[in-house]
């Protein structure tokens, strides 16, 4: 294995989130993606005076744990193949958009 992988297995093992930005690497302990979303929704729906919808954008192979906590979701995949494989909220739907669909 090589040593990212054992930094990255380490991480899984404490259950810590880590993140690789070019050769930085940032360390969230204890982090919640779901209380995160929650809290900055609170600030918005605070400063809106209004609850804000909530999207979520991922990338193709990304987990989809951003999807499941937010209202709407959309998925970025490459123009070379179908979608990846992974399991969507059930509230989700897919529709596919092509490079070639009319402007607006």
């Amino acid at each position: 294995m090589t040593k990212r992988g054992v930094f990255l297995a380490a991480g899984a093992e404490r259950h810590w989130q880590l993140r690789q930005q070019g050769v930085l690497w940032s360390l969230a302990v204890g982090a919640s993606l779901k209380q995160c979303v929650r809290e900055v929704s609170n600030l918005y729906t605070r400063a809106l005076r209004s609850q804000p919808k909530i999207v979520g954008i991922s990338k193709e192979g990304d987990n989809s744990e951003l999807l499941s906590v937010c209202d709407r979701g959309f998925v970025l995949v490459g123009g070379d193949g179908p979608a990846g494989r992974f399991e969507l909220p059930k509230r989700a739907a897919t529709a596919a958009i092509s490079r070639d669909s009319d402007r607006f």
